[in-house]
């Protein structure tokens, strides 16, 4: 037995031995790159070491490959990508290759890019005549992939860039108090939606010393000025840029195009419960920019500016507080996380909303503090966990964390810092507004928009959602946002803050599937509150509807919106009242003041209540006839004595109520 187990043993080692002989030789080959033939006949390059499986599903790309990469021949690769098209050079080691600066060309699908490089002098006996990479996004400045060339032979391979390199600079930027600055700056000294029966200029740009629209740029301008220099990096502008592309991205025209859409792209005016007790010194949010009708906007600019690009809004609101990527240095804290994925990894523009706090000792997110906007411009010389921002507001601050350059990092922001005026000025972030350049045809989109004391939760005809819920905000629908817009910062320290207190609630879905949605408005509080729904089809075609409402804590309304994407379809919105919501809404009229006597109140609920047990007796022709009658004295009671019984938007939620009620008898 004991001489069996030393044939066995022995055995053994002559396998290991004959094993490692292999591994000998293999180790002594000529290894084959993509670029040229070692002359024998391999089908597979040395360089065949496995790699981790990419975790694809972590993109929703494009993703962004701007920029040097060096793969383990150390083949140097100078990339430029616009859009979904690459272009560059790459510079060779291969001894067998005459020529050593190929020409490079490629694509970008998903997290996936694909490069071919070709020889400039084709036909070389030992160097190939092309070769082709297929590359997947592994991590942020990593890709992993498979080479092939000319001859048929093929490999593994591997790239690595910085991260974060290529990320698109602003050209020209554009800072709130740039009028003073340069008169020739497209600038406004006033922005935002002219006063009710004020001429508005027709032409772009407005005259810089206009005094038309009601707010100062100066003061409250961060969000215009951020956006119009975000828009400067996009493909379609020339660089250096010049007319017309200048004109399409600069603040005057952002704000005339803004200005003359119909409903205006800002703020819906008058904010519920913000009025004296004459109606009058009224809160007003007119200087509140419409973030999801930029896209619409600039896509339309860009067309008419002879470029193809397509720019859509696809991410906002506070999933940057939450965000995490496995791609990510785990020591990343989330904004640091999503802002290398959004900026490095798919080359999106990201503006900031940041929370002010003014001479406190600490500052943390509280939705009551102004918001001021600043525009990400790539990562710092601090590496990965601080930020190059472009701030459009202040000059000549003085630095808490003792900087000179604290108004170009976010860091310097979250650190604060000291203005001419004396504040000293702290920010948190509290969110996002992430832009693409899709760089193909718009495949349309649909947002609502609500202010005053609502929110709301959006149910797509797949059954997802996105909006708030349970007490959450919820974003079960691809690239869909929900943010909340609060009143803007005076950056010169000197008025009051400007908005809606509640916050202008946006959800917007980008090229959303076609069907029925039901979005569902949920009351934070007693007002009146104003609803847009808007569409946006393939090829551009806009449409706005604007309805009103009552709502008070807890109550809650549902609406009903179909889209279609195909170019010229029309969109309906259509209220879905119950009982319960209109006995909600007769009740909130009452206690807002807007039903003048609770007698009056009285009355109408009580028409509910008999057209409700007739519906749940089954008897529909009584049910017809209490609501015919509900409606009718609804129209009698806002015109008996000049309308002073049933005043604002009680007559219109009424009747849209009651007219609802009987459509779903039919």
């Amino acid at each position: 037995m004991r001489h069996q187990y030393v044939r066995i043993a022995l055995a053994s080692l002559l396998a290991f031995v004959f094993t490692l002989a292999l591994q000998g030789t293999a180790s002594t080959q000529t290894p084959v790159s993509p670029f040229g033939s070692s002359g024998k006949s391999q089908t597979t390059g040395a360089k065949t070491e496995t790699t981790q499986a990419p975790a694809s599903a972590m993109f929703s790309g494009p993703v962004n490959v701007t920029g040097t990469w060096t793969d383990d021949y150390g083949d140097v690769f100078t990339l430029t990508q616009s859009g979904f098209t690459i272009s560059g050079t790459v510079a060779n080691t291969d001894v067998n290759c005459a020529s050593h600066l190929w020409p490079v060309s490629g694509s970008v699908a998903g997290d996936t890019f694909t490069l071919t490089a070709t020889n400039p002098l084709a036909g070389e006996q030992n160097c190939s005549s092309w070769f082709t990479l297929v590359m997947t996004l592994v991590s942020c400045g990593s890709a992993s992939g498979t080479w092939s060339n000319s001859f048929g032979e093929s490999g593994s391979i591997t790239m690595t860039t910085t991260c974060c390199q290529g990320c698109p600079q602003p050209n020209p930027a554009y800072y709130q108090f740039g009028f003073l600055l340069d008169p020739a700056q497209d600038v406004p000294n006033f922005f935002g939606v002219c006063p009710t029966g004020a001429a508005c200029p027709t032409t772009a740009p407005w005259p810089k010393g206009n005094t038309i629209a009601l707010c100062s740029t100066q003061a409250f301008g961060c969000a215009l000025s951020s956006t119009a220099t975000m828009l400067t990096t996009f493909p379609f502008f020339p660089n250096p840029p010049a007319p017309p592309a200048t004109q399409y991205a600069s603040p005057d025209f952002l704000n005339y195009t803004l200005d003359n859409l119909n409903p205006p792209g800002y703020g819906m005016g008058t904010i519920s419960g913000t009025c004296d007790s004459n109606g009058t010194n009224c809160q007003e949010d007119e200087c509140e920019l419409s973030f999801p009708r930029i896209p619409a906007v600039i896509t339309s600019a860009a067309q008419n500016a002879g470029a193809p690009d397509v720019i859509q809004l696809i991410d906002g609101g506070g999933q940057i507080l939450t965000w995490s990527d496995p791609s990510c240095d785990p020591t990343l804290t989330s904004i640091d996380c999503y802002l290398e994925t959004h900026v490095c990894q798919y080359g999106d523009r990201v503006v900031l909303a940041l929370q002010e706090c003014i001479n406190k000792s600490s500052c943390g997110f509280n939705p009551t503090n102004p918001s001021h906007y600043v525009f990400v411009t790539g990562i710092s010389a601090d590496g990965p966990t601080d930020w190059n921002v472009f701030d459009p507001g202040w000059q000549g601050v003085t630095c808490l964390d003792g900087s000179q350059n604290c108004l170009s990092t976010l860091g310097g922001h979250l650190n604060g810092f000291t203005t001419l005026s004396g504040n000293t000025l702290s920010f948190v972030v509290a969110d996002a507004r992430t832009f693409r350049d899709s760089a193909s045809q718009s495949s349309g989109a649909l947002y609502v928009t609500a202010n005053s004391p609502v929110e709301l939760l959006l149910t797509d005809p797949l059954g997802r959602t996105l909006g708030y819920s349970n007490g959450a905000d919820v974003f079960d629908i691809p690239l869909a946002s929900y943010f909340r817009d609060f009143p803007v910062a005076d950056d010169t320290g000197t008025g009051t803050v400007n908005g809606d207190p509640t916050g202008i609630k946006n959800a917007y879905v980008p090229s959303p599937v076609g069907g029925t949605y039901s979005v569902g408005v949920t009351g934070t509080g007693l007002g009146t509150y104003t609803l847009r729904f808007g569409t946006v089809t393939a090829g551009n075609n806009s449409q706005t509807t604007t309805v009103s409402g009552v709502a008070g804590t807890g109550s809650t309304t549902s609406y009903q919106v179909t889209y279609s994407p195909t170019p010229g379809s029309i969109a309906s919105v259509t209220l879905t009242a119950t009982f319960a919501s209109t006995l909600a809404d007769i009740g909130n009229c009452l206690a807002l003041g807007l039903i003048k006597e609770s007698a009056v109140a009285k009355v109408l609920s009580g028409q509910i209540d008999l057209a409700s047990h007739a519906a749940a007796q089954g008897n529909k022709l009584l049910e017809k006839v209490l609501l015919t009658a509900f409606r009718g004295l609804v129209n009698l009671l806002a015109s008996k004595l000049g309308g002073r019984l049933l005043t604002g938007v009680a007559p219109q939620v009424l009747l849209a109520d009651a007219n609802s009620l009987l459509s779903q008898l039919h």
